[in-house]
Protein backbone atom coordinates (compact mmCIF):
# COMPACT_ATOMS: atom_id res chain seq x y z
CA UNK A 1 0.00 0.00 0.00
CA UNK A 2 1.05 4.17 -0.85
CA UNK A 3 2.54 5.96 2.36
CA UNK A 4 0.60 8.72 3.09
CA UNK A 5 2.99 12.00 2.78
CA UNK A 6 4.53 13.53 5.57
CA UNK A 7 2.79 16.04 7.39
CA UNK A 8 6.22 17.96 7.34
CA UNK A 9 6.24 18.05 3.31
CA UNK A 10 2.36 19.29 3.62
CA UNK A 11 3.46 22.06 5.91
CA UNK A 12 6.11 23.22 3.22
CA UNK A 13 3.88 23.32 0.72
CA UNK A 14 1.02 25.36 2.63
CA UNK A 15 3.83 27.99 4.02
CA UNK A 16 4.99 28.16 0.69
CA UNK A 17 1.41 29.25 -0.40
CA UNK A 18 0.83 31.38 1.93
CA UNK A 19 4.33 33.23 1.38
CA UNK A 20 3.76 33.90 -2.19
CA UNK A 21 6.35 32.20 -3.75
CA UNK A 22 4.13 29.69 -6.49
CA UNK A 23 0.66 28.87 -6.84
CA UNK A 24 -0.65 25.15 -5.77
CA UNK A 25 -0.06 23.96 -8.97
CA UNK A 26 3.88 24.92 -9.54
CA UNK A 27 4.58 23.79 -5.64
CA UNK A 28 3.20 20.86 -6.84
CA UNK A 29 5.47 20.30 -9.46
CA UNK A 30 7.86 21.55 -7.09
CA UNK A 31 7.38 19.02 -4.27
CA UNK A 32 6.70 15.68 -6.49
CA UNK A 33 2.93 15.43 -5.51
CA UNK A 34 -0.43 15.84 -7.68
CA UNK A 35 -2.10 19.01 -7.82
CA UNK A 36 -5.04 17.47 -6.70
CA UNK A 37 -3.71 16.61 -3.48
CA UNK A 38 -1.77 20.02 -3.02
CA UNK A 39 -5.43 21.55 -3.57
CA UNK A 40 -7.01 18.99 -1.65
CA UNK A 41 -4.87 19.88 1.33
CA UNK A 42 -5.28 23.47 0.61
CA UNK A 43 -9.27 22.98 0.82
CA UNK A 44 -8.50 20.63 4.23
CA UNK A 45 -7.04 23.23 6.10
CA UNK A 46 -9.47 26.46 4.91
CA UNK A 47 -12.71 23.99 6.42
CA UNK A 48 -10.38 22.70 9.68
CA UNK A 49 -7.67 25.05 9.89
CA UNK A 50 -5.27 22.24 10.38
CA UNK A 51 -2.30 21.65 8.44
CA UNK A 52 -1.73 17.88 10.09
CA UNK A 53 -3.82 14.69 8.24
CA UNK A 54 -6.53 12.96 10.27
CA UNK A 55 -5.79 10.11 12.40
CA UNK A 56 -7.18 6.94 10.40
CA UNK A 57 -11.00 6.23 11.69
CA UNK A 58 -11.88 3.07 10.16
CA UNK A 59 -16.37 2.91 8.90
CA UNK A 60 -18.49 0.75 11.00
CA UNK A 61 -17.78 -3.22 11.41
CA UNK A 62 -19.96 -5.19 9.40
CA UNK A 63 -22.91 -6.43 10.22
CA UNK A 64 -22.73 -9.90 8.51
CA UNK A 65 -21.63 -12.37 10.90
CA UNK A 66 -20.94 -16.20 10.49
CA UNK A 67 -24.45 -17.33 10.84
CA UNK A 68 -25.79 -14.62 8.12
CA UNK A 69 -23.11 -15.96 5.69
CA UNK A 70 -24.29 -19.37 6.27
CA UNK A 71 -27.64 -18.96 5.55
CA UNK A 72 -26.51 -18.32 1.83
Amino acid sequence: MARAYSDDLRRKLLEAHDQGQASLSELAARYGVSRGWAWKISAARKRSGQVERQPYRPGPRSRLNSEVLACN
